[in-house]
C-alpha cells in the first residue's frame, strides 16, 4: 500500500476512534494530551528547528516544537509527530540524511495533511476559487499549501492550480480577505513558550510533597518562585507525606526529529 493511502487511512482512523468527524481540529497541545496521553509543549530555539519527539527510559513520550510566529507550520509539525507515535517509527532504523525524506518522514507529512484536513472536507461541487482557499487556510488552519494538496487529492483543483496556490502565504490570504487581525492572534499565540501540562502538574505535586525545588516549577513557566508560591502555597512539612514525585527519573532522551 502506498504511504500515501496508509497516512490517509491511519489519519481517517484516529479521527473516528476519537469522534473528531471532519471538523476543524482545535488546540493540538490539548489534543495530544487528551487522546495519545502524552505532553505537547514549546519552547523558543533555532529557526530551523522545527518539532521532535522525546521518550524517558521509563517509556513516557513528550513532543516539543518550536515556538514561532508561523501558527500554522506549529500546528503541522504537532500532527507530524503524532504519525510518527501513531506509526510507531520512532525507532526507525532509516538512516536520516540531509535533504533526504525517508518513507517513515513523507509518511508522517501525509498523515498530518490528512489528520489537519481531511479530504471529506473539501470535496464539493465547482471550481473553487482563492477565496475559498483561504476560507479552508483560515478554518482549518494549515497552510495554503497543505489545503491545496488536499483540494488536488479531491480532484476539486489540477496541478497548475496546486502548483499555484502552494506559493501563497496564509498571511497574504489574510490580508486579502479581511482576517488578518486573527492571524496576527494566531502568529502572537504561537511565539508564546508552552510548558508540558502534565509534567509540570507533577512538579508542582513533587514542590508540594517537599521533594522539588520550586524554582524547577518557576522555570517551566518562566515566573519569578514567589509567583508561583504565591498561587500554589507551601510544600508540605510532613517529611512522611504521600511523594508522587520521583527525583530520581532519568532525563529524557531523543528518539527522532523532523
Amino acid at each position: 500500500m502506498s504511504v500515501e493511502r496508509v497516512a490517509r487511512n491511519r489519519a481517517t482512523r484516529f479521527r473516528e476512534e476519537h469522534e473528531l468527524g471532519n471538523a476543524p481540529l482545535g488546540d493540538l497541545f490539548e489534543l495530544g494530551l487528551t487522546t495519545l496521553g502524552i505532553d505537547v509543549f514549546s519552547r523558543a530555539v533555532a529557526e530551523e528547528e522545527h518539532g521532535l519527539t522525546i521518550s524517558g527510559r521509563d517509556g513516557r513520550k513528550a513532543i516539543i516544537v518550536a515556538a514561532t510566529p508561523h501558527y500554522m507550520r506549529q500546528r503541522s509539525n504537532i500532527a507530524h509527530e503524532f504519525g510518527h507515535l501513531l506509526a510507531d517509527d520512532l525507532q526507525t532504523p532509516d538512516r536520516i540524511q540531509p535533504g533526504v525524506r525517508t518513507r517513515a518522514e513523507t509518511q508522517a507529512d501525509a498523515f498530518a495533511r490528512h489528520l489537519l484536513l481531511p479530504i471529506a472536507a473539501v470535496s464539493g461541487e465547482g471550481v473553487p476559487t482563492t477565496r475559498e482557499l483561504s476560507d479552508l487556510v483560515q478554518r482549518f488552519e494549515v497552510s495554503p499549501r497543505m489545503a491545496a494538496i488536499q483540494l488536488c487529492e479531491a480532484k476539486q483543483i489540477d496541478e497548475a492550480t496546486k502548483k499555484e496556490w502552494s506559493t501563497y502565504s496564509a498571511r497574504t490570504l489574510a490580508t486579502r480577505f479581511g482576517w488578518l487581525d486573527r492571524y496576527n492572534e494566531l502568529s502572537a499565540t504561537s511565539k508564546l513558550e508552552r510548558a508540558p501540562q502534565r509534567l509540570v502538574a507533577r512538579a508542582i505535586e513533587g514542590y508540594l510533597a517537599g521533594a522539588l525545588s520550586i524554582h524547577e516549577v518557576a522555570q517551566w513557566y518562566g515566573k519569578p518562585a514567589t509567583e508561583i508560591i504565591g498561587e500554589v502555597g507551601e510544600p508540605a512539612s510532613d517529611p512522611d507525606a504521600d511523594d508522587p514525585w520521583e527525583p530520581a527519573a532519568p532525563p529524557p532522551k531523543r528518539d527522532t526529529s523532523v
